[in-house]
């Protein structure tokens, strides 16, 4: 014989049969206990960080997923620059798979390009609940870079560091955004809003940076300079999804947040590219020179924060006759 009935509360359970009119319990009494479905757990194994490839690399990916009883399924998600989310599905027991950059798409249908940012996470689902990883990068590299930093030599240059520390401060602010509607839903209304409004002044403190970043540029006539032109050029494009990420941040609109602020970073990356690519240049043909000097000290002092405060963008004008306003 055999049956089946659903456990809603702790209970017992014993087999009777009827005998004589009445039901005569013939088995021991069992309980029953509830144990609580815990939703899984996914670890990012490999490469377990964000990275560096350049547009023609085959990304191994791989996640190792538990569970306190079965997965349902596993899949990765990814975005190309703030772009639609892409889903690809992974095998539960395995978790790795291949990202062919070749194959993906930035906005307009162009190839990947030196700048772009893929944003990635997994998500697995079990039979009640589902959970979802960090949000990790891949960031789009040049392909002659190794070259490039080893014929600088001990030159000049910034190959020590991020010559656009503003690019890892949108990451961070992306990263906490996403943090923060991993966590909606075992955080408060009034705790959320609180430090979604953190975030929506981070933001916004990052906008003003780079908004006083492109005046400066510009009253040095930097922008004089084609390829510093470009880097300009990328700078307002990132300024212009600054302001929506963090009124949609201010609604507690969290994902929604994340599509301006992945489209800030990719911009803010490419222009990342375009000036190393100039710095490379210079170190190559003569060491740093009076361009790549200047803004080398713009963007020094502008992430400053003790320096920053005593210049102005009109003190920069070097046509002007010293006066200050």
């Amino acid at each position: 014989a055999h049956g089946r009935f659903t456990v809603e509360m702790p209970a017992r359970w014993h087999v009777a049969v009827e005998h004589e009119g009445e039901l005569v319990r013939i088995s021991e009494r069992f309980r029953l206990a509830l144990t609580t479905d815990e939703p899984p757990e996914i670890t990012y194994v490999w490469p377990g960080r964000d990275r560096q490839a350049t547009a023609i690399e085959e990304v191994a990916l791989e996640f190792a997923v538990t569970d306190d009883f079965a997965i349902r399924s596993l899949d990765l998600h990814f975005s190309v620059n703030g772009g639609d989310w892409q889903l690809m599905s992974l095998d539960p027991a395995t978790g790795d798979t291949l990202l062919e950059l070749e194959s993906l798409q930035a906005d307009a249908g162009r190839a990947l390009t030196a700048g772009d940012v893929i944003s990635l996470y997994a998500q697995a689902e079990d039979h009640a609940a589902s959970t979802r990883s960090s949000l990790y990068f891949i960031d789009v590299r040049p392909f002659d870079r190794r070259y490039r930093e080893s014929s600088q030599g001990g030159g000049g240059g910034q190959s020590g560091g991020d010559p656009l520390d503003v690019a890892q401060r949108q990451k961070e602010i992306l990263s906490a955004t996403w943090n923060l509607v991993n966590k909606a839903a075992e955080t408060s209304a009034q705790e959320l809003t609180r430090e979604a409004g953190v975030v929506a002044m981070l933001q916004r403190k990052l906008a003003e940076q780079v908004q006083v970043l492109i005046e400066r540029s510009r009253a040095r006539s930097l922008d004089q300079d084609a390829t510093v032109a470009r880097f300009v050029e990328a700078l307002d494009l990132a300024l212009l999804e600054m302001p929506d990420a963090a009124r949609l941040l201010d609604q507690g609109s969290l994902e929604e947040a994340l599509a301006p602020q992945g489209k800030a970073l990719a911009h803010l990356r490419a222009a990342e590219a375009t000036i190393r690519d100039m710095d490379v240049a210079m170190g190559e043909s003569r060491g740093r020179g009076t361009l790549g000097d200047s803004l080398s000290e713009l963007m020094d002092l502008e992430l400053d924060t003790e320096r920053n405060r005593y210049e102005t963008p009109q003190s920069l004008n070097p046509d002007s006759d010293g006066e200050q306003p």
